[in-house]
């Protein structure tokens, strides 16, 4: 179109554009369809008209505004050149819209927001709502097709509060019912944008329907309203000259039966009732018809359309007809014989209705699989036997359940429908059914009025929102009650929505029993860790109006922290990972009482330290990804309050964060409560509870609440039941404490996480386990028998002051076999580095060499000597020794029974045997005496005396029926010397077995009772400490092959400052490269390839007693074989450390194979490595992405001369080194690397 078009330009292109649709162009689409053909606006404020309506108004002779079901609609009027064309168009037939199924409302994602959210139906808004829905405007030109989307509203003040000002609003909309789709949310002032989806032609809304439930609805309403053809039977016929009358219009539609016509000159139409046809049925068979008219007139192609304003005048609704039926039939009628009854008195096909919208007028009785409908009635008794039935519309009481809460720390996707504060408000689940709800109580209560008659307080009821009309369920809180009952205020709260409205007795009707199924959907919430800012009471208006905005028609992910009286405390998280707390505390608009919820580390199992232990059911830990932002929290929290030594003034609340101060260190703690005149406080970082005076506090500054509180509560997992075991509560302190763990999460018992622990340093099986097999090996703890009783022992050690060590045989003492044979397997293999004890301390339990045999024994430390060696006592047997720290290990192999079988040595003392007698001492040759006599030795002996917390059992030592006790009293003078008559030439005599001197009873010598006793008949028994099987045999086939260990790989150490050439083989930034010795190359290349001719042309080779944790194989990774090591496994993995590569990997169980001597004889190749004297840029804590990627390609692949600034072995022929690289192989100058990457700026210098 020209820029500078003409009127009549415009004039034949709106002819032109209204001749070509069919039945018109709705008014609201003109413009667009106008532009969409010309590319240009309608030029009507060119012309001097203010509106477009205006202008169409002026050119009658091209466009007829009139009245349709879906609004106002633009109808060409054709001249003489137009007329064929306009009475073809008119005679086209009308395709017949396909069935498509509902579409289904997408739900919000808070994995990935890629989509926006629907928009929500958020029910009625009182005057303090959060935001409400544009006014329906039925004025001329206002009517849309579509969802009317929500407007902010100016709230004023009022007598009832602040009440709501519609915004005036563009008529540009989304066009149809259709619920649109949305696109991808793009940023901007007005959020995301939509996106509407391709339809059929959209069908009308009903008139009455309130546009917010349009909105809402979408096509739902649509299909509901077309599932039944108009009940009109009247039409509106326009496109006619005004020549032509009622009379001889009627003539043309004679073969359908007018009952009348009639000329409303007003809408410029003919008005003509029918008797037994519809208004849909008229207009398929006549819309478009050619008109012949009088002699000389124009052939005229006539419109025909329902005559909306007389519809609702003239015809009963679907559900009064249905009733009025079954109201003539007290005695029932069939279900299935309605829709033909139906037909025969209105003459219109049965519409598709539910039989949940029948019982809110009729009676349904089930009878097998059919049904019947009865009217209601009531039953009136009047004298004797005297009987009235009459109908009428009985509705009970209606009662609707309260809302359904989610448990605490669930977390749930929700829409906020009311808000009146940040500390009260009302949200409804995403997956709420508030639509089909609001669906059928609409059509309910506008079909069939069930206004209420009574009323009262407490009551439920559907109330009518008087903002946009629509239909809710109710609770009826108050009633101001006067004179005139129409006068009467109703205050009403809508149980699906959360706000309150006043009403009349007019916009209240009875609700029916199907309305009282659903719970109601409003939950009542608040948002948790927050407290209006010091000095107010309530929440700001500037706080809760910002609220509002934040979840204004957004999905929210929203976190249940506690639940009190029905109140739920929330955390809620926007689509775009907005913490609203968070976001209202940076803003300053209230007071954070809690630092963010702590985040789990997402890569499991997590890294942590015990920080509180009471037991395995009340424990708390830390998580060590955190440590080191902690310690420097910490630290500038001491720093802080060191300057502030001003007390927190006024009183203490509960639940309130404060810093106190305990030995002279300030730590953050929570108020939870008073005993005394002090204060209660939980150390919400740590776990344990305080009570302290209230002059320690100091109010703490909002820069100490941005990191997250660190203690989680934990509890083990399958425990449960051992939480007041002594033995499983200290062994569990004795594993965790000053020890890093992994932790796996296994659920949530109340505010507890149930975990899984491992120790990180100890492969096998996890501390859980552990406990569980302490609990079942603690049956195997020897027990002494009750007085007076006899049990056959082994005697394993006599200690100097008397005091016998022994074993009972049974269950453990087989347990302790099995055990001694698999630690004789595993040490008699080199170590690794993480095996031996370097940090002894007394009470450790470790593994000790016996200096005697040679043989690894259970042992436990009694006292440090020096820095190289401790005093230990062998738990099973227990003798003492002084060993070396070279002979200790710690306890962390996985062997069965080795850290949880208790002690197999039972201490006792003999009856009435020195040294209990005072001034006597068990002397060196009577213990060596009397425990070579007994050694191997089956024995019998009889408690006597019972075991004390001070002292253990008393017994009597039997051999072949000789009460020993009696024996060794009468060799007392001789064996049990006192320290003041010892000798030198007394021990040197007994040494030898004589003596001089008789005993103080003058009895025979010593000598001749030794002998006596030397000749009773003892036959040794087998030693109790075997290294062979039960056959006596070694049997080398019960263990892996003993191979040896590669050599360790010759690293220069860092003072010998000399070079060492490499390869890096892999890097992911400075701070992590992986390297080999170049020297090495060749022999490691022809190392892979023999291990690949050797593994590929051999059968499985299945290793001896299973792949066992800790050992060197033969594996399958990256389609080819390299050693590694076992970390650890389960049936189907493997997790592996590939030792010539320094990475982990996992493989199947089927890709191991047994490393031969042949390919043991090469070091371990793979070497991590640090570049030294550089740092991340910004000393963040990790290299750039930009940093790693030029790294990458500076390095990989090419060989460097190094050198070592430090060295570890981190264990067993595995290091770490610190190295700087340098590029030899310019022919004039070196390039060192370090300083390349900090020229290149992307690292600094350290």
């Amino acid at each position: 179109m020209p820029t500078m078009a003409q009127p009549e330009d415009v004039k034949k292109l709106l002819r032109s554009l209204l001749i070509s649709q069919k039945g018109g162009v709705p008014l609201q689409l003109l413009a667009s369809d106008y532009r969409s053909l010309i590319g240009d606006h309608i030029p009507y404020t060119r012309f001097g008209f203010r509106s477009l309506e205006e202008y169409l108004q002026s050119i009658p002779d091209v466009v007829r505004i009139q009245r349709g079901a879906e609004g106002y609609i633009c109808c060409p009027v054709a001249d003489a050149a137009s007329a064929h064309v306009h009475s073809l168009v008119s005679r086209q037939r009308t395709q017949k819209k396909k069935k498509t199924r509902r579409p289904v409302r997408p739900r919000a994602s808070f994995i990935n927001f890629k989509k926006s959210p629907t928009k929500r139906h958020f029910g009625p808004q009182s005057a303090t709502k959060s935001f409400a829905p544009k006014t329906y405007s039925q004025s001329y030109g206002r009517q849309v097709r579509g969802n009317i989307q929500p407007q902010l509203s100016v709230p004023r003040n009022g007598p009832s509060g602040p009440s709501l000002r519609p915004i005036k609003s563009s008529v540009q909309q989304v066009r149809g019912y259709i619920q649109p789709q949305l696109s991808v949310p793009r940023n901007g002032p007005s959020g995301p944008s939509l996106r509407p989806i391709k339809t059929q032609t959209p069908v009308a809304a009903p008139s009455g329907l309130p546009p917010r439930l349009q909105r809402r609805l979408g096509n739902r309403v649509a299909t509901y309203q077309s599932s039944a053809k108009s009940s009109s039977k009247t039409v509106a016929i326009s496109n006619l000259p005004a020549s032509f009358g009622p009379d001889l219009i009627k003539k043309h539609f004679a073969s359908m039966n007018p009952v009348e016509a009639s000329l409303d000159a007003a809408r410029g139409c003919v008005v003509m009732k029918f008797a037994n046809a519809s208004a849909s049925d008229v207009k398929e068979k006549f819309d478009g018809s050619l008109f012949i008219g009088r002699e000389g007139s124009s052939n005229i192609c006539v419109t025909v359309e329902p005559d909306l304003e007389s519809q609702g005048k003239d015809e009963l609704s679907i559900l009064e007809r249905i009733q009025k039926i079954i109201g003539e039939k007290p005695r029932g009628f069939w279900l299935k014989d309605l829709g033909s009854e139906y037909k025969r008195v209105y003459c219109e096909t049965f519409p598709d209705i539910s039989l949940d919208d029948m019982e809110s007028v009729v009676k349904v009785e089930k009878l097998h699989s059919s049904v019947i409908l009865y009217p209601k009635m009531k039953v009136t008794i009047h004298g004797k036997g005297q009987v009235q039935r009459t109908i009428t519309k009985e509705i009970p009481k209606v009662s609707i359940p309260p809302p359904v809460l989610k448990p605490v720390k669930s977390r749930v996707v929700v829409y906020v429908t009311y808000v009146l504060s940040c500390g009260e408000f009302f949200v409804q689940y995403e997956d709420s059914p508030i639509v089909e709800l609001a669906e059928r109580l609409f059509n309910q209560c506008e079909s069939c009025s069930q206004p209420m008659s009574r009323y009262s307080r407490g009551e439920f009821c559907a109330a009518k929102y008087s903002e946009d009309g629509n239909w809710c369920r109710a609770k009826i809180l108050e009633v101001n009650q006067q004179p005139n009952k129409d006068q009467e205020e109703i205050q009403v709260f809508f149980v699906d929505y959360g706000n309150q409205e006043s009403l009349r007795q007019t916009s209240l009707q009875f609700l029916t029993p199907q309305f009282g199924k659903e719970p109601a959907q409003a939950i009542k919430c608040s948002l948790s860790e927050i407290t209006p800012l010091k000095g107010d009471k309530r929440f700001s208006s500037e706080a809760n109006s910002r609220f509002r905005q934040l979840t204004k028609d957004t999905p929210l992910l929203m976190t249940v922290e506690d639940i009190i009286n029905d109140k739920c405390m929330v955390n809620l998280l926007t689509s775009e990972d907005v913490n609203i707390v968070k976001e209202l505390c940076k803003e300053s608009l209230v007071h954070g009482m809690y630092p963010p919820p702590l985040v789990y580390p997402e890569e499991s199992p997590w890294e942590v330290t015990i920080s509180y232990n009471l037991g395995i059911n009340d424990f708390f830990f830390q998580f060590y990804q955190y440590t080191e932002e902690f310690e420097a929290m910490e630290a500038e929290l001491n720093q802080f309050y060191s300057r502030q030594p001003n007390a927190v003034e006024g009183k203490p609340k509960v639940g309130q964060s404060y810093a106190v101060c305990t030995e002279n260190c300030f730590f953050r703690v929570v108020v939870s409560g008073f005993s005394n005149n002090k204060v209660m406080c939980d150390y919400v970082d740590y776990g344990d509870k305080e009570v302290r005076d209230w002059s320690q506090f100091r109010s703490l500054d909002k820069r100490f609440l941005t990191l997250p509180f660190q203690a989680v509560k934990c509890s083990l997992a399958n425990l449960g039941q051992f939480s007041n075991n002594k033995r499983v509560i200290d062994t569990f302190i004795e594993q965790t404490e000053d020890k890093i763990l992994l932790a796996e999460e296994a659920g949530k018992s109340g505010s507890r996480l149930e975990v899984v622990l491992y120790d990180a340093e100890c492969t096998g099986e996890s501390i859980n386990t552990f406990l569980a097999n302490v609990v079942e090996d603690d049956n195997l703890k020897p027990q002494c028998p009750e007085v007076g009783k006899k049990i056959e022992v082994y005697v394993s050690h006599v200690e100097d002051n008397g005091v016998l060590n022994i074993q009972i045989p049974g269950p453990g003492l087989e347990r302790l076999e099995s055990l001694m044979v698999n630690m004789g397997e595993h040490f008699s293999k080199p170590s690794s580095a993480e095996e031996f004890l370097v940090e002894p301390k007394f009470g450790k339990k470790c593994c000790a060499k016996f200096s005697q045999d040679q043989t690894w024994y259970r042992a436990e430390i009694t006292k440090v000597v020096s820095n190289t060696q401790v005093s230990i006592k062998y738990v099973d047997y227990g003798n003492t020794e002084v060993v070396s720290m070279t002979s200790l290990r710690e306890p962390k192999v996985n062997i069965p029974s080795l850290r949880t079988l208790p002690p197999q040595s039972l201490p006792c003392i003999l009856e009435g045997v020195p040294p209990n007698q005072p001034g006597y001492k068990w002397g060196e040759y009577a213990s060596e005496w009397l425990f070579d006599m007994l050694e191997n030795q089956l024995v019998q002996i009889e408690v006597v005396r019972g075991k004390t917390d001070q002292r253990p059992a008393t017994v009597r030592l039997v051999i072949d029926n000789i009460v020993m006790n009696d024996q060794m009293l009468e060799l007392a003078d001789q064996l049990f010397l006192d320290n003041k008559q010892a000798s030198t030439d007394d021990k040197v005599s007994m040494d030898n077995g004589i003596s001089k001197d008789k005993n103080m009873n003058g009895g025979e010598p010593v000598q001749d009772i030794v002998k006596d006793m030397m000749n009773f008949s003892i036959t040794p028994a087998q030693l109790r400490r075997p290294s062979t099987d039960s056959k006596g045999r070694s049997s080398p086939e019960l263990l892996l092959k003993m191979l040896p260990m590669p050599p360790s790989l010759d690293i220069p150490a860092p003072a010998d400052d000399a070079y060492w050439d490499v390869v890096v083989v892999s890097a992911k930034d400075p701070s992590h490269f992986v390297c080999r010795p170049f020297v090495s190359s060749k022999s490691f290349t022809d190392m892979l390839f023999q291990m690949k001719e050797h593994y590929s042309n051999t059968s499985k080779e299945t290793p001896v007693g299973g792949i066992q944790v800790g050992e060197i194989y033969a594996v399958y990774s990256n389609d080819k074989w390299q050693r590694a090591k076992v970390y650890t496994m389960n049936e189907h993995s493997v997790n592996v450390y590939r030792v010539d590569e320094a990475d982990y990997d996992i493989v199947s169980p089927d890709d191991v194979r047994i490393l031969i001597q042949q390919f043991r004889t090469l070091p371990f190749q793979g070497v991590i490595a640090r570049l030294g004297g550089v740092v991340p840029l910004d000393n963040a804590k990790f290299h750039s992405d930009g940093a790693a990627s030029f790294f990458q390609n500076i390095v990989k692949g090419k060989t460097f001369v190094s050198t070592i600034k430090e060295k570890i072995e981190e264990s067993f022929h595995i290091f770490k080194l610190v190295v700087e690289l340098t590029n030899t192989e310019h022919p004039l100058y070196d390039i060192v690397i370090s300083e390349y990457l900090i020229e290149s700026g992307v690292v600094l210098k350290l």
